[in-house]
């Protein structure tokens, strides 16, 4: 289990920010479980979690997320639970809800998907 603040040696809540392919450095540990609650991590870009191809849960409860790009959490088939409670109003893609896990933990939190279109 990786604990971002523990491992990292940032106290809870000073992590703004998860750039692309940050989580690199430890995919080959094998990590099942990022809690990265009560930051002020706004947005998470393509490739946030990039090669953690065991990750199971991941907890972003409590930050100030207002948007999720479409490929956030691609590429990462154990994904099991993503917490977003108290989180704010989040635009996500329609891929959060379909297809990238099984539970989706929400509350205290304004969700927005868009439609999705069938041609």
């Amino acid at each position: 289990s990786f604990v971002g603040q523990a491992t990292s040696g940032l106290p809870v809540g000073s992590l703004a920010s998860i750039a692309s392919g940050s989580f690199l450095p430890v995919a080959y540990l094998g990590v099942i479980e990022i809690k990265l609650f009560a930051n002020k991590i706004k947005a998470l870009p393509a490739g946030a979690f990039e090669g953690l191809k065991s990750l199971e849960l991941v907890d972003l409860g409590g930050n100030h997320l207002n948007q999720i790009d479409k490929d956030a959490f691609s590429g990462l088939p154990s994904l099991q639970t993503l917490w977003l409670g108290c989180s704010g109003s989040v635009e996500a893609p329609y891929q959060l809800v379909y297809f990238w896990c099984n539970s989706l933990a929400v509350s205290y939190t304004h969700l927005t998907l868009p439609t999705k279109r069938i041609v």
